[in-house]
């Protein structure tokens, strides 16, 4: 009897990054406004802490065990830069620029989702529940809401 052979995701030319879901989130990010921003930070900061190093556990497993561990870290790696863009320097961020320290606070919910949305069903639906919640809570629920 043959033994079917398992196609790795690079063999395949699986792209996270080249998917209407992550075109669709990054196009977002641009369109954020000040209350989205906070409401990314505010729920971000009052995740659970082991439920949520949990979930992320999941996320590099799932990555790792399909060869996407690259590809994932691109996609967070690219949602820090659009929050982390602007002055380097904090001090030199003046009361004008509080949008950018606003975008860096929402920074690492920006990175959970980015990296859920890129796994999409590659990653149990309870950890990418728990990855997305802050960015569906903020962003899709207010986008929906406007429909």
């Amino acid at each position: 009897m043959r033994k079917a052979r398992r196609i790795s995701p690079r063999r395949t030319g699986a792209n996270l990054l080249d998917t209407k879901e992550m075109t669709d989130f990054f196009d977002k990010l641009d369109h954020l406004n000040q209350e989205q921003l906070l409401s990314l930070a505010a729920s971000w900061e009052a995740r659970e802490k082991l439920p949520h190093r949990d979930a992320l556990t999941q996320a590099v497993a799932a990555a790792g065990e399909l060869g996407l561990t690259a590809q994932m870290e691109e996609a967070r790696d690219e949602a820090m830069r659009w929050a982390l863009r602007g002055p380097s320097d904090l001090w030199a961020v003046t009361l004008q620029d509080e949008r950018l320290q606003i975008w860096r606070q929402a920074a690492p919910a920006l990175a959970d989702a980015a990296v859920a949305i890129a796994l999409g069903n590659r990653l149990n639906d309870g950890a990418r529940a728990l990855l997305l919640e802050p960015w569906v809570s903020a962003v899709e629920g207010a986008v929906q809401g406007q429909d």
